[in-house]
Parts: structure tokens; sequence; C-alpha cells
């Protein structure tokens, strides 16, 4: 296991204004380690996260929104183009957090890359998401504030289903307790998809096998139901790049509104 950390990099005010949320956000985990094959024919062998979205990599769009809404330090799993985003990482020091690599030598599943990078993971409360993904408008603030009342260990952002069938799917009750997920299967009774961000108690990460690959989807969640799992219910749309087709989308003008992420140039000059 290799990691690195970069100390030097001090946490910025952005747009002149201090970071947005009030109380502090937790370790924030992204997870970059996919084999990314539906983009290969398009990226070569460039990893998933770091493909270019109107000339900017994902990636930096995202970390971008993490720090603007708070979040100081970011740690990236990574497996596959290790070495081109640990590239990225040290040539980005203007972004503006403390990046640490948690590089998996073997895959290890989207749950394993969690448990493979335990020992950088500080505090009760994990944030993490998918690198290649998000939900343009997210509430941070208000995500944390429903997973802190609920008390429960788990907690994961959805949003609705929208006729997709390539996301995972969500049974939730009338009080947002999750009571089902189907993986990539539509559910007449699923009105909502996974938008692969989650805030996760450590010690349920802690308790996850490290022998053997993980899977969040297939193997984490499904176990950690019966400790309870509340969905925090965005009316936002997931916004991805995960194939050939929505990253040639994430390049148009109507896409880049509704990503509405940050560039480099709405930060660096207020």
């Amino acid at each position: 296991m290799l990691h690195t950390e970069r100390n030097d990099i001090p946490l910025t005010e952005l747009n002149g204004a201090t970071p947005l949320v009030p109380r502090p956000i937790p370790d924030c985990f992204i997870l970059c380690g996919g084999l990314g094959t539906r983009l290969r024919p398009t990226l070569g062998d460039v990893p998933k996260p770091l493909a270019p979205v109107a000339g900017v990599p994902f990636l930096e769009r995202l970390v971008r929104e993490l720090v603007f809404a708070g979040c100081p330090r970011i740690i990236l799993g990574t497996g596959f183009g290790s070495d081109k985003i640990r590239r990225w990482a040290e040539s980005s020091e203007e972004i503006g957090a403390r990046v640490h690599i948690s590089e998996e030598e073997k895959p290890k599943g989207t749950a394993g890359a969690l448990r493979n990078a335990l020992d950088l993971l500080r505090g009760d409360t994990v944030l993490a998401l998918n690198g290649d993904s998000f939900v343009p408008g997210l509430s941070l603030t208000d995500f944390m504030a429903q997973h802190a009342e609920n008390g429960c260990p788990t907690s994961l952002v959805v949003v609705p289903a929208n006729e997709r069938d390539d996301a995972g799917s969500v049974v939730v009750n009338q009080h947002g307790r999750v009571l089902h997920f189907a993986e990539k299967e539509k559910r007449p009774d699923a009105r909502y998809v996974s938008a692969g961000i989650y805030l996760l108690n450590r010690d349920l990460i802690a308790l996850l096998p490290d022998d053997r690959p993980v899977s969040m989807e297939y193997d984490a969640l499904p176990s950690w139901l019966s400790s309870g799992i509340y969905a925090y219910r965005s009316q936002g749309t997931l916004f991805d790049i995960g194939t050939p087709a929505r990253l040639a989308h994430a390049q148009t003008a109507e896409a880049l509104t509704q990503l509405g992420m940050r560039r480099p140039a709405d930060i660096s000059h207020p």
C-alpha cells in the first residue's frame, strides 16, 4: 500500500469567501481506481476521473467543488492509472486541499478500496463518492445534518430514477429508510437511484474484510441494511461521464450549465 500526502497546501479562500459549511466536513474519499473499460476506446490509458470536460479533468472539477464546500482533506483511492492521478495531484497545488493517495496493489472493489485507505481516514465519519459522477447543487450541509439527525451509521444520496436503468435502484420508505437495493436493475417500486455519495461510520469500514475484493453495491450496502441506512433524497440529476455518450454530452454547453461546477478561473480570479 502506498500513501502520499501533500502537507504544504493550505485551505484557500475561494471567490473571496470562506468555505460554505460552518461545521467541519469529514475526510473525503474519492474512488478513482476503476478500470473504465467502456471509456477505454475514447480515453486510451487515461484513467476515467481524468477525462477532460471542457478542457479540465473531471476529477479537478469535483475536487474544487469539495474544497469550495469546506473539505480540506481528500483521499484518492487509485488503481488503474494511479501514476497519472498522482502526477495530476502533485501538479495541482492551487486547488487548496491536502491530497492523499491510497493506491491498490491489486483491485479490491469499490468498498475494498475504502478499507484499503482506513489508515488515512480520520474522525468517526467519512464522506465517500465516485470519481466519475456528481449531483450538481447538492448541499453537503443538509446531507450531513440529516445524517447526524438520523443517528444511523450509513447515509447515501439518492436522486429520482427518471427511467435510468444503469444505476443502483433504491427502495425507500416514507421516513427515508432504505428497504432494498437492486444494483442496475429496474424495479417498479424503486423511485430513486443511488448517486454513489455516502456518509459512513468509520467503524463499519474497519469491519470490511481486507483479504478479498468487496463491492459497495453488492456486498457492503446490503449487509448494512439491518443496521439502518437512510437516504438523502435530492431532486438533482446524477451527472456522470461513465460512457462515451455521456462523456461526449458533458462537453456541451447544456451539460456544463447543468453541471454548474466552478472553473479554475472562477476560483483563481474572484
